[in-house]
């Protein structure tokens, strides 16, 4: 079963499995695990 996200846009509402508040999350561990690759290695032993 998949989850749809209700967005409001200029255009009104809008339906979409897309969750735009799990992406930017996704994007912000990315950024931190390529800034941080050196720490997560030794975190990781």
């Amino acid at each position: 079963m998949a989850a749809l996200y209700v967005l409001e846009t200029k255009g009104g509402i809008e339906l979409t499995p897309y969750d735009p508040d799990f992406a930017r999350q996704m994007d912000l561990a990315e950024e931190i695990m390529r800034e941080e690759r050196d720490v997560l290695r030794k975190l990781a032993e």
